[in-house]
């Protein structure tokens, strides 16, 4: 203490306290380099890292013979597509618990700390699914992971998926799917139990959901992306393309006997190539919103349906599993070109029920708020409005989707989605999240610079 109050006198009577806070070396995140891409290298990187370190794969091709988990949140980062190719040279049985080439399953989930995989090609050699992030081996956990990012990466040659999310969160950005027959899976959660629990749909919101955006995915054969078991997605601004003959692609399932169906999500700004006919997403559970997506050529619909009561493995959850509070608006062909709209399947009794359920925009009917929804500058918006219907008060175009769809639009889409909560009552209830995701600028894989 003699010495902190001589050098207090000197600096003008900083506190001891903030004088050992000046005085304690900073501390920084590791990187550690794998000596090659091979397995036993990068595993042995990954032994040695600390949560929060960066583990470095030089460029070069390996094919791994062994399933690689990893236990930690680090950031596991190649030296970009098709410079760091890894294939996969060990066949997966298919089981629950052996379909990954890759898990991440953090033995800490309550340290939430980020994890990340960039900079890599991933040759599944159509043995093993892709990416697992597995976010319900613990029994019963209840902890959201929701800093995710998986970037810049190419996967490829896999009839199986490229990813599965299983309740994490955060966004996946930047990548290409290749020649994966059914690239992305929202599932494999503890179904009763995250829906008994978990939040249901927030529109919008930052920790709410896993984000898909400026992905491109080509040579889909059955979906791009489907959910179940409490998991929930949203995909804006990619480029799908798609050469099949009739094309599902996204589904969203419903309640059934053995397991629960979506929460949901949200579905816009995005680009489809297609040559036939196409249908956005099969809806049958959930809450979901579908806007502003853009197909070439082909025809494009929503189907909206339900396949069980009810009563039928009922939930204690605030949101029904149910289709509920959806809205589907400005859908285009071509751009400027209308859409086919909605078709609709009712199991029992009247659910899913247009004007109650879902809504619905059409640019050639003219809204009044009495029924469906509507889509202009807030100015023109009605004054008056019937419960659940909705308004798209936007600034921008309501009849042309020229620079909003597709990876790195030049406009992003921009509005405010206003519901009519009661009689005459406007509230708003939805703004798209920000773009591009924060994740995407939170993490620095450069060395740090040596402390001042």
């Amino acid at each position: 203490m003699e010495i902190v109050e001589k050098i207090n006198k000197i600096i003008g009577g900083v506190s001891a306290f903030s004088l050992i806070i000046l005085l304690t070396p900073a501390v920084y995140a590791d990187t550690h380099t794998a000596l090659s891409p091979s397995y036993i290298d990068v595993s042995s990187a990954i032994s040695a890292a600390a949560p929060g370190d960066t583990v470095s794969v030089p460029a070069g091709t390996s094919t791994w013979t062994s399933k690689l988990t990893i236990t930690k949140g680090i950031n596991l980062i190649g030296a970009g597509i098709d410079q760091t190719v890894i294939i996969d040279g060990y066949a997966c049985s298919g089981a629950w618990n052996d379909y990954a080439f890759i898990t991440y399953a953090p033995s800490d989930l309550p340290a939430n700390h980020p994890f990340r995989i960039s900079g890599f090609t991933f040759n599944m050699n159509y043995k093993c699914s892709g990416i697992v992030l597995d976010a319900f081996h613990v029994t019963l956990s209840m902890v959201i992971q929701t800093k995710i990012r998986i970037d810049h990466n190419k996967f490829m040659n896999s009839h199986d998926q490229a990813l599965s999310n299983d309740g994490m969160r955060g966004v996946v950005d930047n990548n290409l799917f290749y020649n994966i027959g059914y690239p992305i899976r929202s599932a494999s959660g503890r179904s009763d139990a995250w829906w008994d629990n978990w939040e249901g749909i927030v529109y919008g919101a930052a920790d709410n959901n896993m984000y898909f955006e400026d992905n491109t995915i080509t040579g889909i054969v059955s979906l791009v992306c489907d959910c179940q078991e409490g998991n929930r997605y949203v995909f804006r601004y990619n480029n799908i393309t798609s050469t099949q003959s009739w094309q599902q692609l996204f589904d969203m399932h419903g309640n059934q006997p053995a397991i629960k169906g979506c929460f949901g999500g949200e579905i816009y700004g995005n680009q489809v190539n297609a040559s036939t006919y196409v249908r956005l997403l099969d809806h049958r559970g959930g809450r979901a919103l579908a806007f502003n997506n853009n197909v070439v050529t082909g025809g494009l619909s929503i189907q909206v349906r339900d396949e069980y009561d009810v009563t039928v493995n009922s939930t204690t959850n605030i949101q029904p599993t149910y289709v509920s509070d959806s809205y589907f608006w400005n859908n285009r062909r071509n751009l400027t070109g209308g859409w086919n709209g909605t078709t609709q399947a009712q199991h029992t009794g009247d659910i899913p029920k247009e004007n109650r359920d879902f809504f619905v925009y059409f640019p050639t009917m003219t809204f009044t708020g009495a029924s469906g929804m509507g889509c202009g500058l807030l100015a023109n918006r009605p004054a008056t409005c019937t419960p659940g219907t909705a308004y798209w008060a936007t600034n921008q175009s309501c009849a042309d989707l020229t620079g909003m769809v597709g990876i790195n639009p030049v406009t992003p889409i921009s509005g405010t989605l206003y519901k009519c909560t009661s009689t005459n009552t406007w509230t708003a209830y939805y703004t798209p999240y920000a773009y591009p995701h924060p994740l995407r600028g939170e993490v620095d894989t450069s060395s740090p610079s040596a402390p001042g």
